[in-house]
């Protein structure tokens, strides 16, 4: 592999409207740890709500010493084998590193930004299985990525996309962060 591309951000700041945008440029493949852990969630025989899906990502943690990113190990592996950059989505920690760099030393970050009221709304009209649904939810959510690292990871970030303005405005911008990456660090694209 030669490019690992992470992406970082809160809950609901544009991380997978992103990666449908650049995918239809650049068909970059991602794998997405939101719906691992939804799976694992599933496959614990636990219905799919906010509480679960943090019980089971601190689980993740625990039986990983405290290495969440294990859980796509199987996955990169067999990506990389037939594509030479592949998206994340998302980092949530320092930690996650640790598993990318068996796969890649070039790792590169995008940090997605956007206010947290503005989160909320679309997390509001998304209507995901295991969304929080209230605002108090939301700022329980939002207050465990804090403590996972989330700002962190934002403040180092490679590149920043702010995303508070038009949905088009914010495809533009992605598209022309992630050309700018590529071009950058992969030159071969």
């Amino acid at each position: 592999m030669n490019l690992i591309i992470g992406l970082v951000g809160y809950s609901n700041s544009g991380k997978e409207t992103l990666y449908r945008t650049v995918y239809e440029f650049f068909h970059i493949p991602r794998i997405t740890s939101g719906d691992m852990v939804r799976r694992e969630v599933k496959k614990r025989g636990l219905d799919l709500t906010p509480k679960n899906i943090s019980l089971v990502s601190d689980l993740i943690r625990k039986e990983n010493n405290n290495n969440f990113m294990i859980i796509a190990e199987e996955e990169i592996s067999k990506l990389s084998k037939c594509h030479d950059v592949l998206i994340i989505d998302s980092l949530r920690e320092e930690k996650d590193y640790s598993t990318l760099r068996q796969f890649s030393s070039n790792i590169k970050t995008i940090a997605l930004v956007s206010e947290s009221r503005i989160r909320y709304e679309r997390m509001i009209g998304r209507k995901r299985e295991g969304d929080p649904i209230t605002w108090e939810e939301f700022l329980v959510l939002e207050q465990k990525e804090k403590l996972l690292g989330v700002e962190n990871l934002i403040k180092s970030a490679d590149y920043i996309v702010r995303n508070e303005d038009s949905l088009n405005k914010f495809r533009k911008q992605s598209i022309i962060t992630m050309k700018e990456l590529l071009d950058k660090h992969y030159l071969s694209i």
